[in-house]
């Protein structure tokens, strides 16, 4: 979320209750308050894949999105 927030110009970063994020986001907070991880390994495993890009917080750090926020400034 600190990657994000920072893309978004937003210097603090705060936690809100449940309660609070679904009436910002509506069903989509159940998304953002759960504890995921994500990863490739399955597809490396059957897939004989092995990842080429930038991982997802390195994107949002320093890929095309910081080009895109700062159009949007």
């Amino acid at each position: 979320m600190i990657a994000i927030g920072k893309i978004a110009g937003v210097a603090e970063i705060e936690s809100c209750s449940y309660e609070e994020a679904v009436h910002v986001l509506g069903p989509a907070a159940w998304g953002a308050s759960i504890k995921q991880r994500i990863s490739g390994l399955r597809a490396e495993q059957q897939l004989q894949w092995s990842p080429s890009a930038n991982s997802i917080v390195k994107e949002l750090e320093e890929g095309s999105y910081q080009a895109l926020a700062k159009i949007k400034r």
